[in-house]
């Protein structure tokens, strides 16, 4: 059970990495209102500074492509958020009698949840600034759909559930989930950076 979880929890954590994007550019409603900047206050040399008073901030005013970008990006996170919660509901389901099959079959629709979220990446077009951070996105869940594949080829015939789950508990998975918390941290970084009121929820 111990391999079981840690895998779990890697799982949980690729899953997460973008699956609690709250509301990118939306309002607290969840409506899709793009969210205003918090407001500034105006020093006598016209420098804007932070929302508590402090130095000035220097953030730079977003291009529309920008803003356009990550509003594109909630908008094809929030159908990966729906498939990620009931992936990550089914797994908390699985126990140590839980057939093999069956837990094949959910790698397989968690597999189909990344898809999904791939393709809908790859119909966006980013602005040159966030096209970096963007294409190594859609690289590091493309590469963990692969280890997705590749785990599952090996256990299939006379392999065990517990095998399938170690799988993820190798350097290449967390290869691949480092490299998607840094790509989330760049797109944060580049959200704050121009003042897009966006919240991410990158892993620490």
């Amino acid at each position: 059970m111990t391999r079981r979880s840690v895998a779990f929890s890697l799982i949980v954590m690729l899953l997460l990495t973008f699956g609690l994007m709250t509301a990118a550019c939306s309002d607290d409603d969840g409506n899709g209102e793009d969210t205003p900047a918090a407001d500034t206050e105006e020093p006598s040399d016209g420098e804007p500074t932070d929302a508590d008073g402090g130095e000035p901030t220097g953030a730079s005013e977003p291009s529309p492509d920008l803003e356009a970008y990550f509003q594109e990006l909630d908008e094809v996170e929030d159908q990966f958020r729906i498939g990620q919660a009931s992936s990550q509901a089914d797994f908390t389901s699985v126990v140590e009698t839980t057939p093999l099959e069956d837990v094949i079959t959910l790698f397989e629709e968690l597999q189909g949840v990344i898809d999904e979220f791939v393709a809908g990446l790859e119909g966006i077009d980013p602005p040159e600034e966030a096209a970096a951070a963007h294409e190594e996105t859609i690289a590091g869940f493309q590469a963990v759909s692969q280890l997705i594949d590749e785990a599952i080829a090996a256990v299939e015939g006379d392999g065990t559930a517990d095998e399938l789950f170690a799988f993820f508990d190798s350097e290449e998975a967390t290869q691949a989930s480092d490299a998607l918390d840094a790509t989330c941290e760049a797109l944060q970084t580049l959200a704050d950076d121009n003042a897009i009121s966006v919240d991410l929820s990158c892993q620490d």
